[in-house]
């Protein structure tokens, strides 16, 4: 749904680098839309569905003016550098180039936050009442043994900088908007996503698309498109 979100924006057959692009899902996705698509992202020991070759985080792996289009979902907020990386970004667009981001919202971070609790009490259930199918660690319990018993009450934060509270701020469309700005892009796009989703998966299925997005009228967007050409293009 976020991937549709991009694709009017984007000139047909463009030249796409995807950073951060995991195992390769949406770069496939563009990829089998015409595009012609370079995926990269850390090292990681997964199983991939597209080609994604694997960079440091600080330098892409790229010449200057590589590409027409640059593409990241829910990722800049993962970046500690991430002003300092919006150069590398430049540096790898062509004149005029785009660069596209999905990233997640203020709103999205504030029912997160409420949705914590009652993912919490299911963990507690499922740990003291309901036997595992398996007792392989997941991602999630090897990152909770890494906090203490008062943090466990407090909800995590989603990204690099900040708390759980702060990133009301830092995800927030204005705080996006002067990074962009200050980093030398200017804003041509933006679009809330009208989709709402939280962090947890309480409900899953059963709240589909459309549900999701007639919630979003009066919660909010879960996400935030921004769409970024560099200053004086």
């Amino acid at each position: 749904y976020e991937l549709s979100l991009i694709l009017p924006l984007l000139p047909k057959g463009a030249k796409i680098l995807e950073v951060g692009a995991g195992i390769g899902l949406q770069a496939k996705a563009l990829a089998e839309r015409g595009y012609e698509v370079t995926a990269i992202d850390l090292p990681a020991k997964l199983a991939s569905v597209w080609p994604v070759q694997e960079y440091d985080g600080m330098h892409i792996p790229f010449a200057d003016q590589s590409f027409e289009v640059v593409f990241s979902s829910n990722v800049l907020e993962h970046i500690p550098h991430v002003v300092a990386f919006q150069n590398e970004l430049l540096r790898v667009l062509k004149p005029n180039g785009l660069a596209l981001h999905i990233l997640p919202s203020a709103n999205w971070r504030f029912w997160t936050n409420l949705a914590y609790y009652p993912h919490l009490l299911r963990r507690l259930v499922q740990k003291f009442f309901i036997k595992p199918e398996s007792e392989a660690p997941n991602e999630e319990i090897i990152l909770a043994g890494k906090r203490s018993a008062l943090q466990t009450l407090l909800p995590p934060r989603h990204g690099e900088i900040g708390n759980f509270m702060s990133e009301m701020y830092w995800f927030s469309r204005g705080r996006w908007q002067s990074l962009f700005e200050q980093a030398g892009w200017q804003v041509e796009a933006y679009q809330p996503s009208r989709l709402f989703y939280t962090g947890y998966i309480l409900f899953g299925l059963k709240l589909g698309l459309a549900a999701r997005r007639r919630l979003s009228c009066f919660m909010g967007s879960a996400c935030q498109v921004f769409g970024l050409r560099k200053q004086g293009s």
